[in-house]
């Protein structure tokens, strides 16, 4: 009677903890999935990243291929530029990834809970030689579960400093990634007034082009009539050849900056689109609205590759924190209990009985680091070394930028002057040329006078439009140093 309660007892708790065995799997399986389900961001780290494009994008952009019935804006350009450019994406997918870091910092400040699960087939057999009685074969699934859950009570600022660290690293993304929407903006700025540049030369290259043909046509017939020698027709025509020469290499390098701008915006660079003259996308203003001292203390102030290094260097200096406080003790509260079925017997010979034991203990655990081969030391050695290289990527960075300022902003003031000069140039080649053309044509003028304004004439709607195109550039990427992407 007493084995057939014991046989049930054993059987019953085989399958208790069985049952516990499937639960505990089952528990760790599905947690990871369930805490994604049910709390994806339970530190609200992913609050810190911004949306893709927030105040540079501007809301409801198209993000398709640009009708080729429509005329291309910049505001357009860049728009489509921002939705495709991958080092922007990379740089807003960093953020994502050092919000994670934090999150992870933040959470070495929870306890950790484990759960293990163990079964075993026993089957053993002992055979004593000359004494059978003694002998014994015993099988038997034996099944163990546990729960053991840990707490970091103290740390010295461990765990403190590495989400600092954490968080100065986010931040430093998040600056990264401004520094690319600029450097973004300032890439298409340069393509887009480049393209209208080229559109621009490429429309005087074809207008000297027919000016050329003219002239050409008015020598041919002073010679048929026996006004001028066969020499003045050969100048002209030779000078038109040249025209025609100069125009299809205008026309070529349109072709080219149309590409380019629309690889750029993520398109195929064959497909086309339409571009707005030069002279009606002129509505930037220069530098009369701050003075150089007030750029670069702006640019300091809002420049975000300037506050990225300040960022990482706060980070550096949380990280050498966290070395120094590792390797001071660590308070830990720590709780174990586990639970089993294995069997008991008395001795050799004797059956084993089903059995089932329990086992549980909470107590406090210190951690105290007493020597690590001289490791910690030459760890803050480095950590002291990072922030101090650091310090130096700040100083470099301040520098960078007030060159940048600098250089952009003598570069705006110097092309909305070029652009006021070629304004007066072109008016004043555009009369001479007229003046010469009537000149020859009355007979009273010489055709080296004619080509010579006519040269003269065609060099000036270049530069006229170059200067046009240099302006708006500059101003752009000044703007784009200065943080103004949006009043742009």
């Amino acid at each position: 009677m007493n084995d057939k309660r014991a046989t049930l007892a054993g059987r019953f708790w085989g399958i208790r903890l069985a049952d516990l065995g499937l639960v505990v799997v089952g528990l760790l399986i599905s947690l990871p999935t369930c805490a994604e389900m049910l709390s994806p961001d339970i530190f609200n780290v992913q609050r810190g990243v911004p949306q893709y494009g927030d105040g540079v994008i501007t809301p409801g952009a198209s993000c398709t291929d640009v009708p080729s019935s429509s005329i291309l804006s910049f505001r357009d350009a860049l728009d489509r530029a921002l939705c495709h450019d991958p080092k922007v994406r990379g740089a807003w997918q960093d953020i994502k990834v050092r919000a994670a870091q934090l999150g992870q910092a933040k959470a070495a400040f929870l306890p950790t809970i484990s759960a293990d699960y163990q079964a075993i087939r026993d089957n053993s057999k002992t055979d004593v030689h000359d004494h059978p009685t003694l002998s014994s074969s015993n099988h038997a699934l034996i099944q163990t579960a546990d729960i053991s859950a840990n707490l970091v009570l103290w740390d010295f600022g461990s765990r403190a400093a590495a989400s600092r660290a954490a968080r100065e690293l986010m931040l430093a993304s998040a600056e990264s990634y401004r520094a690319a929407l600029q450097t973004a903006y300032a890439t298409v700025a340069k393509d887009y007034y480049a393209t209208l540049g080229a559109a621009g030369a490429a429309v005087a290259m074809k207008d000297a082009m027919l000016a050329a043909k003219g002239t050409a046509t008015a020598a041919r017939a002073r010679v048929e009539h026996g006004a001028s020698a066969i020499s003045d027709q050969l100048q002209a025509e030779t000078s038109y050849q040249q025209a025609i020469y100069d125009s299809q290499k205008a026309d070529s390098d349109l072709r080219a900056a149309k590409g380019i701008l629309a690889i750029d915006m993520g398109q195929d660079p064959t497909l086309p689109y339409s571009l707005p003259d030069i002279t009606e996308a002129q509505q930037l203003s220069g530098t009369a609205d701050s003075s150089i001292k007030e750029m670069l203390e702006e640019a300091t102030d809002t420049d975000p590759s300037i506050a990225s290094a300040l960022a990482q260097l706060n980070a550096a200096q949380a990280q050498a924190d966290k070395i120094r406080a590792d390797g001071l003790p660590t308070l830990s509260l720590t709780s174990k209990y586990t639970r089993n079925n294995q069997p008991a017997s008395l001795g050799l010979g004797v059956p084993q009985y089903p059995a089932s034991g329990r086992d549980s203990y909470v107590g406090i655990q210190v951690r105290i680091p007493i020597f690590e081969g001289f490791t910690r030391a030459y760890q803050i050695s480095e950590a002291r070394a990072k922030v101090a290289e650091q310090e130096e990527s700040v100083r470099d960075a301040r520098k960078q930028v007030a060159a940048g300022v600098w250089t952009d902003y003598e570069s705006v003031t110097a092309n909305e002057e070029n652009m006021l000069s070629t304004e007066r140039l072109m008016e004043v080649a555009e009369r001479s040329f007229d003046a010469a053309s009537h000149r020859y044509q009355v007979g009273a003028g010489s055709i080296l006078e004619v080509l010579n304004a006519q040269t003269a004439l065609a060099r000036a709607q270049k530069q006229r439009v170059s200067s046009l195109a240099d302006f708006a550039t500059a101003t752009l990427q000044l703007a784009a140093k200065l943080g103004r992407l949006q009043d742009r």
